[in-house]
């Protein structure tokens, strides 16, 4: 179920606008349903009952619009955010948008996947340190890197020099061997570097990746002999 409500809330496209109508169209027919009920067919049941009905029809409602005020607020930056988009991105608005869905919505979730694409925003303009705290923000709220939103919070992290949070990431989603084997050597791992180097060489004995970062291990280690 988490994981549906992050991909759906997550993704930067018109996801958002099918969410949108569907809670539109669903509310609508929850209020036309509860009229009937309490005005027509049922007129002569207990006001107790009728209470209980209206009681429960309102909160119903109020969280209906708690879903659907953020979905709304965040329209323009879905728009902007899409890969269908190739306009420039106008980072005010967008900005603007996903934090005012962000002070409106009360499920974590849901603040942690408008957080995300607020650091994707940030990472798109290039300023990593601000798109690094947000993505620290989405992160107290989901606890875990493993949706695809995240995957752009690799470099980012990696130019703010996180190196934990980067290696994390692409060991979640396995983006690219090289960069995993470098991550695992910034973060001291080097046996676990050194074993996934060994098998780099055995796949492919000609490039010299390999043995490069090999060497720069040994000498990190001081054995210069292997290095050599």
């Amino acid at each position: 179920m988490k994981d549906l409500f992050f991909t759906i809330w997550g993704t930067n496209g018109y996801n958002w606008i099918i969410l949108t109508f569907c809670l539109f169209i669903f509310g609508l027919l929850l209020f036309v349903i509860t009229f009937f009920l309490i005005f027509n067919k049922y007129k002569n049941i207990s006001s107790w009952k009728k209470f209980l009905i209206i009681i429960s029809t309102f909160l119903i409602s109020y969280l209906m619009m708690y879903q659907i005020i953020p979905a709304l607020l965040s329209l323009p930056a879905a728009y902007y955010l899409s890969e269908t988009n190739k306009k420039s991105i106008n980072a005010l608005l967008v900005d603007t948008s996903l934090k005012l869905a962000i002070y409106s919505s009360i499920i974590p979730w849901q603040k942690g996947a408008l957080y995300c694409n607020l650091g994707n925003l940030y990472s798109k303009n290039y300023r990593y340190k601000k798109s690094a705290e947000y993505y620290d923000e989405a992160y107290k709220f989901i606890k875990t890197y493993k949706y695809k939103n995240f995957i752009p919070a690799e470099s980012a992290y990696n130019i703010v020099r996180q190196y934990d949070k980067t290696l994390e990431i692409l060991e979640i989603h396995n983006i690219n061997e090289y960069r995993l084997t470098s991550m695992y050597v910034l973060n001291q791992k080097y046996k676990i570097a050194l074993e996934r180097l060994d098998k780099q060489i055995t796949e492919n004995p000609t490039g010299w990746y390999a043995y490069a970062v090999k060497a720069y291990i040994y000498n990190k280690l001081g054995d210069s002999n292997l290095a050599e």
